[in-house]
């Protein structure tokens, strides 16, 4: 590993070790601690971005070991490919607008709790920078060992995070609903680490996949029950349905930061240990294309399941975190259904395994971006309101014209509308599904789902956005409501210009992802590339698959308005601004108002039935039961 890339490891995990002394020491002082916790994961950040260029740049891989276990055979071991300088990129850029958006959100919250504020700030701060470390570390770690530490000890500062306001009896509900969920998913960690290092010799990577390859030929069926475990595990933490089922619990809990991270970091962890459990471990294994099939499809139809459920469950909720949380289950599904027909068609079609490990990248960046960008929007509107619930809220586009503006552009990624980086991800992922579908049929029924599920994340986007933001006020409290402060407002700006930006350049996303797949697996595989005029891929054979470009439909789009303004003015035709009729009586437009509650409402029971929640026993209460629920 050149000597400039182990500087930039040891200093990126360096200072977020230090961020967490710093955080404790400054407690006293929540705006400093803020802006110097930022200034840490900053720092961290370009290290990264600077480790990610020598990756990409040279086109190879590094290795740096830190640590010898003589106990046990094990050792401290980081390894860096372009497939989680991905991820690495994700967790510690996004973490950084988080840590930004925090600084104004904890200091208003704390100054407003009973008691003293340092005690809110010092669970704050240096739980959220020893968040970021261990995601950084359970990405870039290859000893099986470590890793599994680095994997379990995530959940804890996650913990601390989720139940921030533990005087709440819901909160330590969904604390408990965590803690368990990820308990069970990590004993499935454990198990298959302890049979890969059973018959590997050691905890190393490399020995468990000499491990798998000898296991599915001696053992089949205990490769394929260490797979299982690892599955479990893994999609766990994914947030899909049902191992997923405390995602809707926690996101209402968590400060609104830590939702974004939560959703637009956290939950992409599983998908990026899924693609290297079966593509690392069973391609390279010598797994049959038959098992390879049989997994892929199941992991598939496990993804079109939390893409129905949760989609339909965020269009019935009226809770704007719960909304977005079970939008997380859904494009989770996603996510899941993209890996699924990787793993499917990797010894089938390789080149259309290719596509749609790519869609499944370009899935977990742009989900990342707009997830975590909804998050911070309904993290505003409970700043400034100090309610979640939409049926209270309209009308605040006027009053939180940037807040309302980066809601509707997260919005209309998550809802996959073209130019959009949300479009880029259900594109690929559409030509995966139907070309695909010649080689295996049942994957004409993976594209219906997409197809519905495409229209629930319109319905429930639409939802958010109109009830929230557009119409009339809810009532005369909305005329109290202003917008948040700067340092919540680039946040969410940046990242309002990361979901368009992807729309209009895919490239961004997808020469990373192309990228990465050249080191998944055996890295022989047919590659999907890029063709001039924006998105136009091609197979490995040269033919072309579909085409998308971008800069082309914008030019369409803004021939379209112009030749729109240009007919309207021509007309002549005079406009006046008239409130709506109300029948004659002279009624405040709130009180005909469309709550959000009566959206889609002749659907709504079935909406609602569709997503069968996990209940956990109730926790007591413990302290006041009014308090703020930020």
């Amino acid at each position: 590993m050149p000597i400039e890339a182990q500087m930039s490891v040891g200093l990126m995990f360096g200072l977020l070790g230090a961020g967490t002394v710093v955080a404790v020491i400054l407690s006293p002082r929540p705006r400093l601690c803020g802006w110097v916790s930022a200034a840490l994961v900053a720092g961290a950040a370009g290290c990264a971005v600077w480790l990610g260029a020598l990756v990409l740049g040279a086109g190879t891989e590094f290795e740096v070991t830190y640590a010898h276990l003589h106990i046990v055979p094990a050792s401290l071991t980081l390894h860096f490919t372009p497939l989680n300088v991905i991820f690495l990129w994700l967790i510690l850029g996004l973490g950084l607008l988080a840590t930004i958006y925090s600084v104004d959100y904890v200091e208003g919250v704390s100054r407003d709790r009973p008691g003293s504020p340092t005690i809110a700030v010092i669970r704050y701060y240096p739980a959220l920078m020893l968040f970021l470390a261990s995601m950084a570390a359970a990405v870039c770690i290859s000893d099986m060992l470590f890793f599994f530490a680095a994997w379990g000890f995530m959940s804890l500062p996650a913990y601390l995070l989720i139940v921030h306001d533990n005087r709440r009896p819901e909160v330590l509900r969904a604390g408990l609903k965590f803690f368990l969920f990820t308990s069970v998913g990590n004993i499935g960690i454990l198990v298959a680490v302890l049979i890969f290092y059973r018959y590997g010799g050691d905890f190393s990577f490399g020995a468990a996949q000499a491990a798998m390859a000898t296991l599915l030929v001696t053992r089949p069926w205990l490769a394929h029950t260490a797979i299982a475990m690892l599955a479990l595990g893994f999609l766990t933490k994914l947030g899909t349905y049902p191992m997923g089922d405390w995602l809707p619990d926690a996101h209402p809990a968590a400060p609104s930061p830590i939702s974004a991270l939560l959703s637009g970091v956290m939950i992409k962890l599983g998908a990026y240990d899924v693609a290297h459990a079966f593509f690392g471990l069973m391609l390279v294994g010598g797994a049959t294309a038959a098992s390879l099939t049989a997994w892929g499809l199941t992991l598939g139809v496990l993804g079109c399941i939390s893409i129905i459920v949760g989609g339909a469950a965020a269009a019935a909720s009226v809770d704007t975190k719960r909304l977005l949380a079970y939008s997380s289950v859904s494009q989770s599904g996603y996510i899941l259904l993209c890996l699924g027909v990787a793993i499917a068609l990797a010894r089938v079609a390789p080149a259309l395994s290719a596509l749609a490990f790519v869609a499944a990248l370009v899935f977990v960046v742009a989900d990342g971006v707009h997830k975590s960008l909804l998050f911070l929007t309904a993290g505003s509107v409970l700043h400034a309101t100090g309610t979640r619930d939409l049926v209270r809220l309209g009308g605040l586009g006027e009053r939180m014209p940037a807040t309302a503006a980066a809601a509707i552009a997260g919005a209309v990624s998550v809802g996959g509308i073209p130019l959009t980086a949300g479009f880029v991800g259900k594109w690929l992922l559409f030509e995966s599904l139907l070309l695909g579908a010649a080689y295996l049929p049942l994957l004409t029924v993976f594209l219906l789902v997409v197809v519905v599920g495409s229209i629930l994340s319109l319905a429930y986007a639409l939802k958010y956005v109109g009830a929230a933001y557009l119409g009339a006020p809810a009532g005369q409290a909305s005329d109290d409501v202003r917008e948040v402060p700067r340092g919540m407002r680039v946040p969410q700006t940046v990242l309002a210009l990361g979901a368009v930006a992807g729309g209009l350049w895919p490239a961004l996303m997808i020469r990373p992802a192309l990228a990465a797949w050249q080191h998944v697996g055996s890295g022989a595989l047919p590659l999907a590339g890029i063709g001039s005029g924006g998105l136009l891929v091609r197979l490995g054979s040269g033919g072309l698959a579909g085409g998308f470009a971008p800069p082309a439909l914008l030019v369409l789009v803004a021939i379209a308005g112009a030749l729109a303004l240009v007919m309207s003015r021509l007309g002549g035709a005079a406009s006046r601004e008239v409130p709506s009729w109300q029948s004659g009586l002279d009624v405040p437009p709130a009180h005909t108002r469309l709550p959000a509650g009566g959206w889609y409402w002749p659907f709504t029971p079935v909406l609602r039935r569709a997503y069968q929640a996990i209940e956990v026993p109730a926790m007591p209460e413990l302290g006041a039961a009014a308090i703020d629920r930020r």
